[in-house]
């Protein structure tokens, strides 16, 4: 997927029923290239606490005269037009735009990021840049994160274009009744030997401690990645089996059933 709009909002606080949007920062993306680009403050009519000022960078003064969020969303929504819009944790954004009536599809690289790479300590968008893509990465400034992102996005892209084609068939079988816009990345030849995982690999250990604690969107994509890569990097020959033994245990965590059988995993369980 190369055409979309990636976006990226700071706010007053963490909380879409009483916190407010203080900066709306968005690319649009055609062919993996920013062709357009959209930012403003937000006046919130509140003053800011002193943490978000210290995390933002964000002060009174640059909201005092800022538009009201009415005209910056009417504003944003002609940027928009008809692309998915993606951002690292898409539920944060979600919960805010959507809550001021912004109705659009939904793209997290969260997803992506915990598929194609589960063996990192970490998944959020700050760590994944400085330890895959080599790239030092202020947090925060909406515009930035956006551009940011991007880099991150594409290095997805090409992990995804690379993994072990017999992994990525197991993947495109069981999404193939999902509703996930993103999917259709797994649909493409691959492009390159498959080395993350070799590299990666931890003697002994099928499965890595940080399995996420919260599976969203898809669930048994995000669990193919931990279930069925060996530390060699391959696929198991047991995936058929594996799937049919623990077909309730899909079926829990597809109605997020699915805290004890995280916890099964982050303390290095082992299903055989």
């Amino acid at each position: 997927m190369n055409n979309l709009v990636l976006i990226d909002l700071e706010t007053t606080g963490t909380d879409p029923k009483f916190d407010k949007i203080i900066e709306i920062g968005a690319v649009k993306i055609k062919d993996l290239e920013i062709v357009d680009e959209f930012c403003s403050f937000v006046n919130p009519e509140r003053k800011l606490v002193d943490k978000i000022t210290e995390i933002t960078g964000i002060e009174d003064s640059d909201l005092e005269t800022a538009p009201k969020i009415k005209e910056v969303l009417s504003d944003l929504d002609d940027f928009l037009g008809e692309e998915p819009l993606m951002a690292h944790n898409m539920d944060f954004d979600r919960s805010f735009l959507e809550k001021k009536g912004v109705e659009a599809t939904f793209l997290d690289s969260l997803d992506l990021a915990c598929m194609l790479y589960p063996r990192e300590k970490k998944h959020t968008q700050q760590y994944l840049l400085k330890n895959l893509c080599g790239t030092t990465y202020e947090a925060h400034r909406a515009l930035e994160d956006v551009k940011s992102l991007l880099i991150l996005y594409k290095k997805l892209l090409k992990r995804a274009g690379r993994m072990d084609g017999r992994v990525k068939r197991e993947i495109k079988d069981n999404l193939k009744d999902e509703n996930w816009e993103l999917k259709s990345i797994f649909n493409g030849k691959n492009k390159g030997e498959d080395d993350y995982l070799t590299e990666k690999a931890e003697a002994n250990k099928f499965c890595p401690k940080n399995l996420p604690q919260k599976v969203s969107g898809i669930p048994m994509a995000h669990l193919l990645s931990w279930l069925f890569y060996t530390e060699t990097g391959n696929m198991s020959e047991l995936s058929y089996w594996v799937r049919r033994k623990y077909e309730d245990f899909f079926r829990d965590v597809k109605i997020g059933k699915c805290k004890g059988e995280c916890n099964f995993f982050n303390s290095n369980g082992r299903l055989f």
